[in-house]
């Protein structure tokens, strides 16, 4: 079961449930009404000027084009591809975030896993690029076996739990953290 909306102009969301994949496409924003949730599917694809959704999504693969992306998912997340001109800013309020693609910020690249960790899928290549790159989770940040891999002039890294690790390699050689 899936959805496939595409529209020359704007969407706006109230509630949007699908079994397996939505597909979002607009040439104006993406964006849903109110604080509940917009959008529950296994996978979401989304493109738009600004997408501004909330989530209870497997997967999230997104293009914000010309503008920012801004997801607020309620369980974890796995995140494809995603590319904006502005910022992505994803925050996982229950679970991990497990970076199985290119996170490609113009400005900033901001996740958050409140209830989790922000893990690498074990591949090699650059996970996160951006201005400024804050990687943030309760549970710890990349493994010693597979850190979370970025491209920065700027970065925070933040793990808040109790004996929690952070393994980033940086690519960019900042040093400055």
């Amino acid at each position: 079961q899936d959805i496939l909306l595409h529209s020359p102009s704007s969407i706006s969301l109230g509630s949007v449930t699908a079994g397996d994949h939505v597909d979002l496409i607009s040439c104006g924003a993406v964006t849903g009404c109110g604080t509940a949730v917009h959008v529950t599917a296994t996978s979401v694809t989304a493109k738009g000027g600004l997408v501004v959704l909330n989530t209870s999504v497997d997967r999230l693969c997104l293009c914000g084009s010309t503008g920012s992306i801004v997801i607020k998912e309620s369980n974890g997340i796995t995140l494809g591809d995603m590319f904006a001109f502005g910022q992505v800013q994803v925050e996982a309020t229950a679970g991990d975030i497990v970076l199985d693609g290119a996170i490609n910020a113009g400005v900033q690249a901001c996740l958050t896993a409140k209830a989790g960790a922000i893990t690498d899928d074990c591949d090699t290549c650059v996970d996160v690029f951006g201005q400024s790159v804050k990687l943030s989770s309760r549970d710890g940040v990349g493994t010693l076996a597979h850190p979370i891999h970025v491209e920065a002039c700027g970065l925070v890294l933040e793990a808040t739990g109790l004996n929690k690790s952070i393994y980033v390699n940086d690519l960019t050689g900042i040093g400055v953290l």
